[in-house]
């Protein structure tokens, strides 16, 4: 008697998982960290003050007061941005049984939320956007923490304290320095948020000579830097994958072939430089004129339309409190 085997059956159900499982991250740590609030305006604008400089103060007995001079606040502003997506659902699509979910549609805006998060994070943190205006034919951007137009006039940047650094590694005498920079200016920041590339760098810091590294018993080897203490503060060091991180140029690549006859590079392309922030999360706030929602467009045939949209901006309550690394680049091959 034969034995029945799978390989000559028909009508094997397929083996589809249930669980559907996106891989891409959705992780936006300063969105996540930073304060929130509210504008009415397409167009919003704070006060920023300061405290003059300290004098030595001591007043005659009897002496008549005299009125100092007062300075004025400085008025900042900035505009805000829409982020949309839209999909579109056949109705056939709603009606049949699906693997992993009972809804496309409720599957399909899970992921364009999780997906807009992502894009709000880039435009906050992953690349130099400059706040613009817009007008009927241009889309609005509202300033970012490496944008260099973000003030009324567009002349002022959201961070004033910029380190750039050329095209070489971050080294632990830049981030002191920055660091320092900030201490005088009276901030206390709390956060260094790199790239992972450049927690690389910050790891061989605890690598310098004189320094040693208790693990004590464990078998575990722990190479990285999670709180990083300097003269003038604890630094908790968090690492953002949506920061721009330096990417060399392709003729840079180790092992290239090059035409040796050519006189020059054929590839003009510069590197791309990655960029660090150092701040203080309190003194950040994420405002939205249009939180995120969902709505069902006008129906034109047979399937549903849905339009996922939200108007944000971004405030920086005092410009001297924040820090950047601009032009970071590779550790040159020894």
């Amino acid at each position: 008697m034969s034995t029945i085997q799978t390989y000559d059956r028909v009508g094997i159900a397929e083996d589809v998982s249930d669980i559907i499982t996106n891989i891409d991250p959705t992780s936006t740590p300063f969105q996540t960290m930073i304060g929130t609030g509210k504008v009415h305006n397409t167009f919003y604008q704070w006060q920023e003050d300061d405290y003059r400089g300290v004098k030595v103060n001591a007043a005659v007995e009897g002496a008549d007061g005299v009125a100092t001079t007062r300075g004025t606040t400085t008025m900042r502003g900035n505009h805000t941005q829409i982020l949309e997506e839209t999909f579109q659902i056949s109705d056939r699509t709603e009606r049949v049984k699906l693997y992993g979910r009972r809804s496309e549609t409720r599957y399909q805006s899970a992921k364009v939320a999780k997906e807009l998060k992502r894009d709000l994070e880039h435009a906050l943190i992953g690349r130099a956007q400059n706040a613009a205006a817009g007008d009927a034919s241009t889309a609005s951007f509202f300033g970012n923490v490496f944008g260099q137009d973000a003030g009324p006039s567009g002349a002022a940047n959201m961070v004033e304290t910029r380190a750039a650094l050329g095209g070489e590694v971050m080294t632990e005498e830049d981030l002191l320095s920055l660091h320092q920079s900030l201490y005088l200016e009276g901030s206390n920041p709390t956060t260094l948020m790199i790239t992972p590339l450049d927690s690389l760098s910050v790891a061989e810091f605890a690598a310098s000579a004189g320094r040693e590294r208790d693990f004590g018993h464990s078998k575990k080897v722990v190479n990285v830097v999670d709180l990083y203490v300097s003269p003038f503060g604890e630094v908790k060091v968090v690492l953002n994958r949506f920061l721009q991180a330096y990417i060399a140029d392709d003729a840079d690549v180790p092992g290239e072939q090059v035409d040796p006859t050519a006189t020059n590079d054929p590839d003009t392309n510069p590197d791309q430089l990655g960029t660090a922030i150092l701040f203080d999360p309190s003194m950040w706030q994420l405002v939205s004129l249009r939180p995120w929602r969902r709505t069902k467009l006008a129906k034109t045939g047979d399937a549903e339309k849905y339009q996922m949209l939200g108007e944000y901006g971004l405030k920086h309550k005092n410009y001297l409190c924040s820090g950047v690394f601009t032009g970071i680049g590779q550790a040159p091959a020894t």
